[in-house]
């Protein structure tokens, strides 16, 4: 029953384990607001406050994501360790996020998205004033790597300090085409339910006993499969329901949970942007980031935290990046899946390199 396969899946259930190695660290956040011109009301972000002026790391969470998940203290500790003050808000389309956000804000729309965003940095960087010493730094992982990439890649030279964009997908259609499919992929077996129900209670087993680092999880394929799909899932629907203002209900719940991440963008963002003369193919453009190849040249800073086998990135996807971020622009581990890496002790100490901006001496921490 215990025995799990080694999959690119069941290696992804990994990432659950990249935790605050300091289990406190959370509760030392403090919460800021900030409303940038045209928001609706202010957002809330976690910022961890160095004593002295220190330059600002932005934490941008994975797709959907919440300021305050495991994940992204994570990594606000390991900036954090770095002598940032570092600053976290949730996800653009988290319903934190989309419920302070311009009204009529459909997430999803990389223009629309990337204007939020820094107009959400310019904000923070006002608000804490003279606290603030030298050019930011921006991290992000999964969807927030994407963004990542984008905006360093998309504003004027050097406006970063370091970029480090980790695990993202290099086409966002491919990414969710990919998470819809994950979702499906178990629904062609004969003991789908047998499937989604061993998947769930092991889930539960593992968050009560964490295994021993680097041992294999005890999901088959399928069940990493359905695991992962359905968290994204889960998260399409919070995005659906905060967007459109839908009151939450058991019916609403089983309407919106029908839809795909396909069907968001096509039935709810296309039909939007189209009131906005803006054509469905601008929203397939804006989504592939090859089409800013040309811009990388403005991001020297900017590097990339990538597995040989993520299943967001198709091979092709993978060996572009790898051209374009050569020798020590990548930090590349062979397996992990989609961020079933993070947690190796070798892979946190070559992100707190490629963000550092002062010498450290590890010993005194």
């Amino acid at each position: 029953l215990m025995i799990g396969e080694d999959t690119p899946q069941t290696q992804t259930l990994m990432a659950d384990f990249f935790r605050p190695q300091n289990e406190k660290f959370g509760d030392d956040a403090e919460d800021i607001k900030v409303r940038p011109q045209g928001f609706r009301k202010p957002l809330v972000a976690s910022v961890w406050m160095q004593e002295a002026p220190s330059p600002i790391a932005f934490v941008i969470p994975g797709l959907g994501g919440h300021r305050l998940g495991a994940r992204v203290i994570a990594l606000a500790e390991l900036a954090y360790l770095e002598g940032y003050h570092v600053v976290c808000f949730s996800n653009n389309l988290n319903w934190e996020f989309i419920q302070a956000a311009p009204e009529n804000y459909l997430p999803g729309y990389l223009d629309d998205d990337l204007k939020y965003l820094r107009q959400i940095h310019a904000a923070i960087t006002a608000e804490l004033g003279d606290q603030v010493a030298g050019k930011p730094t921006v991290i992000g992982f999964s969807m927030g790597g994407w963004y990542t990439l984008n905006l360093a890649a998309t504003s004027p030279p050097n406006t970063y300090s370091h970029a480090l964009a980790i695990n993202p997908p290099l086409d966002l259609n491919t990414g969710l085409d990919v998470i819809d499919r994950l979702f499906r992929a178990p629904a062609k077996q004969k003991n789908l339910e047998a499937i989604k129900e061993s998947a769930l209670i092991k889930l539960l087993m593992v968050l009560q006993s964490p295994p021993k680092d680097g041992s294999v999880l005890p999901f088959s394929d399928h069940e990493a499969s359905y695991i992962i799909g359905l968290t994204y899932r889960f998260t399409l629907a919070q995005t659906i329901m905060a967007s459109l203002e839908i009151k939450p209900s058991a019916k609403a719940h089983e309407k919106v949970g029908a839809l795909s991440w396909g069907d968001y963008y096509m039935k709810i963002v296309v039909p939007a942007l189209a009131k906005r003369n803006i054509e469905a193919d601008a929203l397939t453009l804006s989504g592939n980031f090859r089409e800013r190849e040309a811009d990388l040249d403005a991001a020297p800073n900017l590097k990339v935290v990538l597995t040989g086998n993520d299943f967001l990135l198709t091979k092709e996807d993978l060996a572009w990046l790898r051209e374009r971020f050569p020798g020590e622009r990548t930090i590349f581990t062979e397996t992990g899946g989609h961020m079933g890496q993070l947690w190796k002790p070798e892979i946190r100490d070559a992100m707190r390199a490629a963000i550092r901006f002062k010498q450290i001496d590890p010993s005194a921490e």
